[in-house]
């Protein structure tokens, strides 16, 4: 899928506004198709030195401009909420943790 229709998909009203209400105090990640250098697909956690983060739509529009290069594909954030997201310390301090969702992880794999 082209980068166009990606940014088109994303740009609906509707699906920043889903992007961002979850992401509220959550730590974002972006699944992006490029590197910097060309070799494989990354995922890009941080923005500036600081934990990646979206509270609106307008932020959602922002991430995806600000990683256009690298070809964003996908938003993820964690399943826990967080008081503050300013610092890597932040994310460390367990007590800075609100609240978290329950959550499992389904292996794509054939498990044959």
């Amino acid at each position: 899928m082209s980068w166009q229709r990606v940014r088109e998909y994303y740009m609906r009203s509707e699906v920043k506004g889903e992007i961002a209400e979850y992401c509220v105090g959550r730590w974002v990640a972006v699944h992006c198709e490029e590197r910097p250098d060309g070799t494989r697909p990354m995922i890009r956690r941080w923005s500036r030195r600081r934990p990646l983060t979206i509270g609106s739509e307008e932020d959602v529009v922002e991430v995806l401009d600000r990683f256009s290069s690298l070809g964003p594909r996908a938003f993820y954030a964690t399943a826990h909420i967080y008081r503050k997201l300013k610092s890597n310390d932040d994310l460390a301090d367990r007590g800075n943790i609100v609240c978290s969702a329950p959550t499992w992880d389904i292996d794509s794999k054939n498990c044959d």
